[in-house]
């Protein structure tokens, strides 16, 4: 088994670390999360995995740390039973990628639970998909969407489908975003 030292580096609340990891992306980002035993083990597992290698695609790697775990930096989601009254009927999460230290994302895993309906099988690529893109808007620093892909406000019931299959993934100029706001370290110009 080979030995690699990492450095590490924080940039407005978030770690960011450079060198090579297991899957090879030059790009390394701290996610803490804490599902409060609302996500089954393995499907949380699976849902991570999902995560990462959507992230992997786009030479980014995630680094999976229990909530509290995350030391000063780091994205930190939390699952939630149920969406506040408060939160848009559609929305299956909610980000805040404006924070002074740290960004916070929240799951509301009743949503999501809705949205497979039936199909259980399908929670962890989904819920993968719900943290890949809350995690997007963390690294692009904005609340916006797109009108395809990945980064859509909402997506069909045909991509829903087939999310375990053929993920869904981000825009080139996404793409550009996030490496260039990883690489300058220019996280910190809008994450205040």
């Amino acid at each position: 088994m080979r030995t690699t030292t990492w450095q590490a580096t924080v940039m407005a609340g978030m770690i960011v670390t450079a060198g090579p990891s297991a899957i090879g992306a030059d790009r390394q980002v701290l996610v803490c999360m804490d599902s409060k035993g609302l996500v089954p083990a393995s499907a949380q597992y699976r849902a991570t995995a999902q995560a990462s290698a959507i992230f992997a695609k786009i030479g980014v790697g995630l680094t999976w740390a229990r909530r509290s775990d995350c030391v000063d930096g780091g994205v930190e989601i939390q699952v939630v039973p149920k969406a506040p009254e408060t939160a848009s009927p559609s929305a299956l999460a909610h980000a805040l990628p404006f924070g002074n230290r740290s960004q916070r994302i929240t799951i509301f895993y009743d949503r999501v639970q809705r949205l497979v309906g039936p199909q259980e099988n399908w929670i962890p690529a989904v819920l993968g998909h719900v943290l890949a893109h809350e995690i997007g808007h963390v690294l692009l620093g904005t609340d916006g969407h797109t009108d395809t892909g990945l980064m859509e406000a909402q997506w069909t019931k045909k991509e829903v489908s087939m999310m375990q299959f053929r993920p869904l993934g981000f825009t080139p100029a996404h793409v550009d975003l996030i490496h260039e706001r990883l690489d300058h370290g220019t996280l910190s110009a809008t994450l205040r």
